[in-house]
Parts: C-alpha cells; sequence; structure tokens
C-alpha cells in the first residue's frame, strides 16, 4: 500500500 515509501528505501539501498 506504500509503494512510494517501499521505492525511496529501494533508492536509499544503492551505494550512490
Amino acid at each position: 500500500s506504500d509503494v512510494g515509501r517501499q521505492a525511496m528505501l529501494g533508492l536509499r539501498h544503492f551505494p550512490e
């Protein structure tokens, strides 16, 4: 339901 928040976490997962 919180796709926006999940996407943000996914991007933060990256080193850059």
